[in-house]
């Protein structure tokens, strides 16, 4: 599996209907590599439902410096704006104290990028359809390489479910 870091995914009561909305991606121009069946029978269904590998590691990698970026942008904003103002830190010593909060705001930038990067829903959404499997439910998954192909991937298989369960 190539990596990505767009995924969707769905929950279908039996195999025939899972393999029936595979099918429909395919038809609709997903190649074979994006696309994943996971059935009751599979002994590691975590690793087809999170298989993007190194391109995890760089989307979080990339929001923990924009997070960084940003918060070090904010800290200087709020540093300028206090010795502006007349703070003592900042008559005593403006360059410690401009340093020390460009520093603090950073790294509070910094942790809240990482959380963002790493997608603590991720384990929830692997509880889930593992527990979905376990109840002899089946799954597919279609791997995205940007957004507008996940939009595709979005809107084909909620028709699949939409159509499973009597609607449009």
């Amino acid at each position: 599996m190539e990596q990505y870091t767009h995924k969707v995914s769905a929950i279908y009561a039996d195999e025939a209907a899972a393999r029936q909305a595979l099918q429909i991606l395919r038809d609709h121009g997903f190649p074979e590599k994006q696309l994943r069946i996971i059935g009751p029978h599979d002994l590691r269904p975590g690793a087809k439902l999170e298989p993007e590998g190194i391109e995890v590691s760089k989307e979080i990698v990339k929001d923990t410096l924009i997070g960084g970026g940003v918060g070090g942008a904010v800290g200087a904003a709020g540093s300028a704006a206090m010795g502006a103002a007349g703070v003592a830190l900042f008559v005593t010593n403006p360059v410690l104290a401009t340093l020390m909060i460009v520093g603090y705001a950073a790294t509070i930038g910094g942790i809240a990028g990482a959380i963002k990067g790493v997608k603590i829903k991720e384990t929830a959404y692997i509880a889930i359809v593992e527990d979905a499997l376990k109840q002899g439910h089946w799954a597919i998954v279609a791997h995205a390489r940007d957004d507008a192909e996940e939009a595709k991937a979005r809107q084909l298989i909620a028709e699949t479910v939409a159509e499973r369960q009597g609607g449009t």
